[in-house]
């Protein structure tokens, strides 16, 4: 709709900006649900071919304020056409696309979490084209057994298609957990982040458990220079005359992605040495909730 308006032949006054915004606006409320976006637009360019301009600003007034109430935490039911068993007996085959909305095979009747997701993918898919800075850094905020593991390698599999190799995508995945020590995790994370992006692709890190606490250390602590893009020493696996060689390096002009999850409620983190300063570089709109999990800022 905002397409239809900026290039509609119109004389450039002072509230077509406006109407743009609005347009967009409900665009993007109206994500996954394509019947409605077509109905507004078609109902909004009919009516504005027919009335002036204060009867389109009211109505695109009223077109927001009508599709304004399902940005909310409300969950929502996937609904049928018929009962269960009429819709069952109609079918030979039931197929993901019975289930929507759905990100790739992550299916969610979360509607504000769909519309978050997708956003969030749209934009990184954008900047991975041109290229990254630094690390983008992702918080998934998600109950035990809501499927973390299996919605990034979607949005990995995801990312994959729509790049179509313009970078090419890698997964790896992490769990501190299964480490002795933060200093043998942080060095083998990032001598395998290394070589995944010696050949100039893209990289998805999916690192569980960040909060992991091992030998009185924490991965907050050791992680906040190589998450932001900044310079930091590392001790290679490689043994050189029995010593560990350090190098200086950083992850800065390298399209990583990194998504991290907590084995713990970000809540009870709050004393945490380091945790808030992590936190801090994880934007507000890259923390992705999953069953019903919000934003921690």
């Amino acid at each position: 709709m905002a397409e239809e308006i900026d290039t509609a032949v119109v004389e450039k006054d002072k509230h077509l900006q406006a109407y743009v915004a609005d347009a967009r606006h409900i665009a993007y409320l109206s994500l996954g649900d394509e019947m409605r976006a077509t109905h507004h637009r078609a109902v909004a360019i009919s009516i504005r071919r027919e009335l002036g301009e204060v009867s389109w600003q009211g109505l695109m007034a009223a077109l927001r304020s009508a599709v304004t109430p399902l940005a909310n935490s409300k969950k929502e039911i996937i609904e049928l056409p018929d009962t269960l068993d009429v819709w069952l007996a109609n079918r030979r085959r039931i197929s993901l696309a019975d289930l929507v909305p759905r990100f790739g095979e992550f299916i969610s009747n979360d509607l504000e979490f769909y519309r978050e997701v997708t956003d969030r993918f749209d934009k990184l898919v954008m900047r991975l084209k041109v290229g990254l800075n630094k690390p983008d850094n992702y918080l998934l905020l998600a109950d035990p057994g809501s499927g973390k593991s299996f919605f990034v390698k979607e949005f990995a599999r995801l990312l994959k298609e729509r790049l179509n190799k313009h970078p090419d995508v890698t997964f790896l995945e992490r769990n501190l957990s299964t480490y002795p020590s933060i200093e043998e995790a942080f060095t083998d994370i990032v001598e395998d982040v290394r070589n995944k992006l010696l050949g100039r692709q893209a990289l998805l890190l999916f690192i569980d458990e960040a909060d992991t606490q091992l030998q009185d250390a924490g991965w907050f602590e050791r992680w906040i220079a190589p998450m932001n893009g900044d310079r930091f020493f590392f001790r290679q696996k490689h043994i050189w005359f029995f010593f560990f060689r350090r190098k200086h390096i950083s992850f800065a002009n390298q399209n990583l992605v990194i998504f991290y999850a907590l084995s713990s409620k970000a809540e009870d983190l709050i004393q945490r040495q380091k945790w808030l300063d992590f936190l801090s570089r994880i934007p507000r709109a890259h923390q992705i909730g999953l069953s019903g999990c919000k934003t921690v800022h």
